[in-house]
């Protein structure tokens, strides 16, 4: 078929049809009941320390041990400076965190979590 792909790789959420997209892949749940939405694949978020940062500020033995450390944000992220956590229960636990480097990448924050 006489088709052209225009391929935006960003992550920053969209209005798809404000903006004029026909798809987007993205890790969220459905905001507007006036799209269609598919499960492409379960996904979980992980909580990850260098062993130089664990040296430098311990273990955290809660969730609510993060406040204390210095934690790289994603601003594109849905949570921010308050992250969920779920207990063995089915409790969660918002925890408020901060630090010193904000990023609007994954791929970034991997790499500044690395450097």
């Amino acid at each position: 078929p006489d088709i052209v792909l225009d391929i935006h790789l960003d992550d920053r959420f969209v209005d798809l049809v404000e903006e004029g997209f026909d798809l987007a892949v993205r890790i969220s749940r459905l905001e507007s009941s006036s799209l269609i939405a598919r499960r492409l694949a379960p996904f979980s978020v992980r909580l990850c320390a260098s062993p130089e940062l664990i040296a430098r500020h311990g273990m955290p033995a809660r969730p609510q041990d993060l406040g204390r450390m210095p934690c790289i944000i994603d601003t594109n992220g849905r949570w921010l400076t308050n992250w969920p956590f779920k207990g063995d229960s089915g409790d969660t636990v918002s925890v408020s965190v901060s630090g010193p480097i904000e990023v609007n990448s994954p791929m970034a924050a991997r790499a500044a979590a690395v450097a």
